[in-house]
Parts: C-alpha cells; sequence; structure tokens
C-alpha cells in the first residue's frame, strides 16, 4: 500500500512538473513574441544620426562656445551646454592638435573642454534614444607600461538632470602619446533624451580634467507627436490704408513643430494645386488675393488650412471737378462744384479741395458729387483745386476748374475783394503821386480815372472806407 502511494506521488509530481514545463515554455514563448515584438517596432521607428561637429544646421564654426544648437538633416536636433557655462564657456570646436597628442581616432572638427575645471557636458536632445556611441579622448600624459588609463562616463536621463535612466564608463587605450582614446557606448531598452559626460575626480597618478568628444551616433526615435505644426505668413511691402498694399507685396511662410519637425511647407492660390514652400514668393498682380498654406510634419500630422488674403492697388483714382456747370463767368464767389471720382481697385476713400493748389492745410472729407465752395474773394480768374485719394492711400493727380469773376466793385476797392479796407489803403499809398507809366502805377487805385493817383483818389477811398460791395 506504501509503495502504491509513493507510485501515485511520483506520476503526480511528474504531471505537475511537465504541466509547469509548459507553462514556463509557453511564458517564454509569449514574452518572446512581446520582445519580438517590441523589437520590430523599435526597429522600424527608430534610426541613426551623427554629430560629427562637420556638418549640420547650422554647421559649427570653429571655435564656437557651448551653449549653441545642431541640427542633423533627419531633423534630430541636439543642445550642448555645461553648467560651467554660467560662469564662461566651458566647451568650444577645435580643430588643432596640440603637439605631442595622440588624435588618430579624431577629423575635421571636434568639441573640447578647454577650461582648466573639470566640466561636465550635457547633450540634450530633441528625440527619443536607445543608445548612444562617440568618440572620446582624456587628456593625460602616457605613464608606461602598466599604467591603467583613466576613465570617462556617461549617464543617460529622461527629460532633466535626476530622472536617471542609466550609465556606463569607459576607459581610453593605452598609447604612447599624451592623451587615451576609446570608444563610449550605452545601450538601455528605456529611452532618454539627455546625456551627460564628464571624468571623475580622484583618478591618480594623473586626475585629468580635460577631454574631446567626437562622432556621436545616437539610435533615435521621435516622442509619439499627434499635434500638426504651426505656420505663420508674413506680407512684406508699401502698406497703405484698410489693409491695402500700394506695392508688390513679398509673401513668406515659417513654420515650427515642437516634436518631430516640419517636414515640408505648402501653400495655393485656389486649394487645389499645392505647391512646395522653399522661399519667399512675389504677388504683383492688382486686386484681392488669397494664399492657402499648411505644413505637415515628420509623423505625418496635417495642420489645418490657412488662409491669407493680399489686397494691391498701384494704381491712383482718376477724377474731374467742374465749376458752376462749366460756366464761363460769374458775378459771386460762391459757386457749386460738380466732382467725379473713381477708383476701380481699392475705391475711393477721401478727397480735398484747394483755392491755390498748394496741399498744405487742406483737410481730407468725404467723396461727393456735389459741394458748395467759396473762390477766392475779388474779380478775375479764380481756380479750384481738386484731389483725389482712395483705400490704398494712393493720390490722384491734380484736377483743376476755372472761372471769371465779374463782381459790382465800389469806389475805393483798389484790390477788388468787394469791400474797402487797410488793404485797399496801402496799395493806393504804394501808387500815391504816380502816373501812368512809372513804375509804381497801379490802375485800381486811380479811383477818378484822371492818370494820376492823388489826394483825390484817396479821398474817394477814405468816403467809403468800411463798405462792402452790395
Amino acid at each position: 500500500m506504501k509503495a502504491k502511494r509513493n507510485v501515485t506521488i511520483k506520476l503526480k509530481s511528474r504531471f505537475l512538473l511537465i504541466i509547469a514545463s509548459l507553462f514556463i515554455v509557453l511564458l517564454a514563448a509569449e514574452f518572446s513574441g512581446i520582445l519580438h515584438s517590441i523589437t520590430l517596432t523599435h526597429a522600424e521607428t527608430t534610426f541613426n544620426v551623427v554629430f560629427d561637429f562637420d556638418a549640420g544646421s547650422p554647421p559649427p564654426s570653429l571655435y564656437q562656445n557651448t551653449p549653441f544648437d545642431y541640427l542633423t538633416s533627419n531633423a534630430v536636433a541636439a543642445h550642448f551646454s555645461s553648467p560651467s557655462d554660467i560662469i564662461a564657456p566651458a566647451f568650444s570646436i577645435q580643430n588643432m592638435v596640440p603637439l605631442g597628442y595622440n588624435m588618430s581616432m579624431f577629423s575635421g572638427q571636434w568639441l573640447y573642454d578647454n577650461q582648466i575645471t573639470r566640466d561636465y557636458l550635457d547633450v540634450e536632445f530633441n528625440a527619443y534614444l536607445y543608445s548612444v556611441d562617440l568618440t572620446f579622448a582624456v587628456v593625460e600624459p602616457h605613464g608606461g607600461p602598466g599604467t591603467i588609463p583613466s576613465y570617462i562616463n556617461l549617464t543617460a536621463y529622461m527629460d532633466s538632470i535626476g530622472n536617471q535612466i542609466g550609465w556606463t564608463w569607459a576607459r581610453g587605450e593605452t598609447a604612447s602619446e599624451q592623451n587615451t582614446q576609446g570608444i563610449l557606448s550605452f545601450t538601455s531598452i528605456d529611452p532618454f533624451n539627455l546625456i551627460r559626460i564628464w571624468i571623475p575626480s580622484n583618478q591618480p597618478p594623473f586626475n585629468p580634467t580635460d577631454f574631446y568628444v567626437d562622432n556621436i551616433i545616437v539610435n533615435a526615435t521621435f516622442p509619439p507627436d499627434t499635434s500638426p505644426p504651426v505656420t505663420t505668413i508674413n506680407l512684406t511691402g508699401t502698406l497703405g490704408n484698410q489693409g491695402w498694399y500700394k506695392s508688390d507685396v513679398t509673401i513668406s511662410l515659417s513654420a515650427t513643430d515642437d516634436l518631430s519637425g516640419v517636414n515640408r511647407t505648402e501653400y495655393s492660390y485656389d486649394n487645389i494645386t499645392w505647391t512646395a514652400y522653399s522661399t519667399s514668393f512675389t504677388i504683383t498682380a492688382e486686386g484681392t488675393k488669397t494664399i492657402y498654406y499648411r505644413s505637415t510634419d515628420f509623423a505625418g500630422n496635417v495642420e489645418q488650412i490657412k488662409t491669407g488674403t493680399v489686397k494691391i492697388d498701384k494704381t491712383v483714382p482718376t477724377g474731374s471737378i467742374v465749376i458752376n456747370g462749366g460756366a464761363a463767368v460769374t458775378n459771386s464767389s460762391s459757386v457749386t462744384l460738380t466732382l467725379t471720382s473713381n477708383d476701380a481697385i481699392s475705391g475711393v476713400f477721401e478727397v480735398r479741395y484747394s483755392n491755390d493748389g498748394v496741399w498744405d492745410t487742406e483737410q481730407w472729407e468725404p467723396p461727393s458729387t456735389t459741394r458748395a465752395w467759396n473762390l477766392t474773394p475779388g474779380n478775375g480768374t479764380r481756380s479750384v483745386y481738386y484731389q483725389i485719394k482712395d483705400n490704398a492711400s494712393l493720390v490722384s493727380v491734380t484736377y483743376q476748374d476755372s472761372i471769371v469773376v465779374e463782381t459790382t466793385s465800389i469806389a475805393g476797392d483798389v484790390n477788388r475783394d468787394g469791400r474797402v479796407d487797410i488793404y485797399d489803403a496801402i496799395l493806393l499809398s504804394n501808387a500815391f503821386n504816380s502816373n501812368l507809366g512809372d513804375p509804381n502805377w497801379n490802375a485800381n487805385a486811380d479811383l477818378n480815372s484822371d492818370g494820376t493817383v492823388d489826394i483825390f483818389d484817396a479821398i474817394i477811398l477814405s468816403v467809403n472806407f468800411g463798405k462792402s460791395s452790395p
């Protein structure tokens, strides 16, 4: 009975072991599938980019100091900085190899810790990273056979220093020159977007403080991006009134995207045919034109179509003026003006009038087809001048019309302004004692028409002084 019980227990144990083994196999297969799925997704969405300090947008210039921004052709951007930059720029772009230094792994330009202090190099990316490799050189003298080179550290963070994802370190290869070179690599299953590179202290016998960095290679993917880019339009030209331009208008578009970056910007005149935007373009045709525009980011998000209105008027308005219906003569200085004003593009805005054609104090006013007007006082030919301004603030040429004024005069009205006053007395005094043919002769001052301006003319003026024509 005891032997049978032992057999039963052994069979149950084997059965449980088989079940457990199957469960482990299935679990392993499931985990493998999940891991494979993650790996495939990672492989499909990530790509490698290189920051070599020789090309990019903008290309880093020689001796350029941190902080600075660096954009690759894949739209992965990096911001290079150091906490020590607050005091003085800690790192700069170099291409000089100091005498006796080993730089065989470096080419073109590289980044160098040019301060005597031990500085951190922070590099912040606009993408998620899964791995980073970089070439480094630690500045230290060769210590001879058996001397262990100093090491350099890299710590990875997400979003900010303190939110650590992981870290690594590496030593350079022992060489006969004055520094050791190597490759520093870090890989993580968790994404990161900020790295810090530095040389730890207390590394006898040399305790180096300076290092070089070149060829930073990152395996990156952009964060999930569901927001479209934002595009703005800018119009450049000679602006008039009411949003109208008096010249050709240059259109420029600019777009921003906080995550994956702007892939392309387009514009259209009809919302049907779209043109890729690369540089500013100019509108020359007069009238009103609508510009449609939009941008698409690298994640495929398309911005909602926006519109901008361009209004151009380069043609001055036209018009006409007629005094008293075209009459040649009037016996009054009060007249009626008949007016026209035309502008086929932006429309007429205001008009103004003048008796002398000098546009200094004349006020603009709304247009009308007729207007009561007072001519310059006195007899003779009198003119009225007229200008038109459209909504683009373009001003017409000066239009004018003239009429002869013949009013009943009063004895003593030397200047023919319809009244006898001090101005007439001055004119008479200027011509006093003159005869016909003299330089100061004034026929209007010879009030009794005897060919001489004398006391008798002065008496006539004084009798009527202060009176006006009927």
